[in-house]
């Protein structure tokens, strides 16, 4: 089984000059909690709704003058679509991360996997818990 069949794709993004007032408006509307960053219609990185609140919010940084590009992880972990799902679930292991952006060839967004997704999707559901558990651990 491939990322592209369990991905969720259509994913909202936002542009790296956002504010982060903008940002936590998106992932609210969308109920979601990941972002991936875009400049120039590539990605330039990704926030999440923790990244807002520890390097924005805690920092005492004003929402509505930051920056999506001042907060955003630009060494984002990513795989192709066509990537195997195991390999995936290693990788997502091995950097403790519970969403991975899914960029085609061409540097353009094609999805998130997520382990929500992989809980939801995957037959054999025994997998999404142990990459859950692996990326849980404070190994």
């Amino acid at each position: 089984m491939n990322v592209k069949d369990v991905m969720t794709s259509g994913v909202v993004s936002i542009g790296a000059d956002a504010s982060v007032e903008q940002a936590a408006a998106e992932m609210k509307d969308h109920n979601i909690g990941f972002l991936p960053v875009l400049s120039e219609n590539k990605v330039f990185g990704v926030v999440t709704d923790r990244d807002i609140v520890i390097r924005a919010i805690a920092a005492r940084k004003n929402p509505r003058a930051t920056r999506i590009r001042e907060i955003a992880t630009t060494d984002y972990i990513g795989c192709r679509p066509d990537a195997a799902l195991g390999d995936v679930n290693q990788l997502m292991a091995k950097h403790k991360i519970r969403r991975l952006l899914i960029v085609d060839a061409k540097g353009q967004v094609s999805g998130v996997l997520s382990l929500g997704d992989m809980a939801t999707r995957v037959q054999g559901k025994e997998l999404a818990g142990a990459v859950m558990s692996d990326v849980c651990s404070d190994d």
